[in-house]
């Protein structure tokens, strides 16, 4: 098939942001991305307006609490029913994590939510004396503590999300000319306007920032620049227009720019005069009005609801790609949704090729092979696995070899 003509989806996981500093899966909510985020002063700083239970029973008093503070009590909550006594996890890691805040906070009376709240306990024997820890600590008792310490779990992995390409955004000569980040600007300048698709799971701003380098540098050619360019939030008839010179993205689970709107729309922030939107990190700032799609149900609705458009499109992408190249994502325990719809689109489309790149040796590899097999004949079409991180193969695939 002639180069031109191929059709590549690009789907990309937590893999594709870790060599540019994304914390690791497990790292999400850790003591090291607390002192990270210490350094980070509209993080460290920053403030919460919340009512805070008082001493009589039934009153309260409205205080501007240090969203610091809940940070490090999340962070102890977590690891405190990561380490249970006798094996006995709450969960292994921090999507399950965030998914059992909302199942409990959404339950009050339950076990889980009593069984949250007397880790909490531990938690404030160990804790430190400061008003500003007190405080915090008296909200996430309140019986409708849990939904605020789910929020402020938001908040933590939206600023883990956010704060590692800080120095990216301040400084474009970064990815401009750094060697970190060589691999990803081959790789998007071999993406094809009218022909590509990028479908993304990661909540944070790496294609936004590509997509900056990409306007930079045909700054002055007389040839248009192949934006990515996404349909939420935009005018699709003006989306369909142009995307002969377009290379759609698809953020499935919401990204850390975005917020939900009183009137229930997604607001994406306002458009530039290059007609694109930057898409500016602020779910850390308002966590209640992020459009995250963390574990729960304000993730397993996503693709019938606020982003179904969207869903809609990244699913027809593949169902009619010539090539899927699956970059660091593994199918995660979580993501059921995900996987049954990423089957389905792949089964309706059983003679694309597809690709695996999930770093050497990587353990979920069998498994996500094993999936992917199920959607095609895998004699006459088995699933080209590539032993390689994702700057390995950046830096060496060509494109008519997908």
């Amino acid at each position: 098939m002639a180069q031109d003509e191929r059709k590549v989806v690009w789907i990309l996981g937590a893999g594709f942001s870790v060599p540019l500093g994304a914390p690791l899966f497990r790292e999400l909510i850790s003591e090291k991305t607390l002192r990270r985020l210490l350094t980070w002063k509209e993080f460290a700083h920053q403030k919460a307006f919340m009512n805070v239970p008082q001493d009589t029973p039934g009153t309260f008093h409205g205080k501007h609490l240090d969203v610091y503070a809940m940070a490090a009590i999340t962070r102890a909550l977590y690891w405190a029913g990561f380490d249970a006594a006798g094996g006995a996890s709450l969960w292994s890691d921090p999507e399950q994590f965030l998914e059992t805040l909302e199942i409990a906070s959404s339950e009050p009376d339950g076990v889980l939510a009593k069984e949250l709240r007397w880790l909490l306990r531990g938690v404030k024997d160990q804790g430190s004396k400061e008003p500003s820890f007190d405080d915090a600590l008296k909200v996430f008792e309140a019986k409708d503590g849990l939904v605020h310490i789910h929020r402020e779990a938001v908040r933590l992995v939206a600023a883990a999300c956010s704060m590692f390409l800080l120095r990216a955004e301040a400084n474009p000569a970064l990815v401009r000319e750094s060697e970190q980040w060589s691999p990803y600007r081959r790789w998007v300048r071999k993406l094809r306007a009218g022909s590509d698709s990028v479908i993304t799971f990661n909540y944070d701003r790496v294609l936004n920032i590509l997509n900056e380098y990409l306007l930079g540098l045909y700054k002055g050619s007389l040839h248009n620049p192949p934006v990515l360019d996404s349909p939420v939030g935009c005018n699709l008839d003006k989306f369909d227009a142009q995307r002969s010179g377009t290379i759609p993205m698809y953020h499935l689970h919401g990204h850390v720019g975005w917020q939900t709107a009183p009137n229930g729309e997604v607001q994406c922030g306002k458009e530039e005069s290059n007609g694109l939107r930057p898409d500016v990190a602020r779910a850390h700032i308002e966590p209640a009005l992020a459009l995250m799609g963390t574990p729960g149900k304000s993730k397993t609705g996503l693709h019938t609801g606020l982003l179904q458009e969207a869903w809609r499109r990244a699913m027809m992408a593949i169902s009619e790609a010539t090539t899927v190249v699956f970059v660091g994502y593994r199918f995660p325990e979580t993501d059921s949704v995900a996987k049954e719809q990423l089957a389905d689109a792949l089964r309706n489309n059983p003679k694309a090729i597809v690709h695996v790149v999930l770093g050497a040796n990587n353990v979920d590899m069998p498994r996500l092979k094993g999936m992917i097999e199920w959607t095609r004949d895998k004699n006459t079409n088995p699933v080209h696995v590539h032993e390689m991180w994702c700057q390995d193969f950046f830096a060496v695939f060509e494109r008519n070899g997908l």
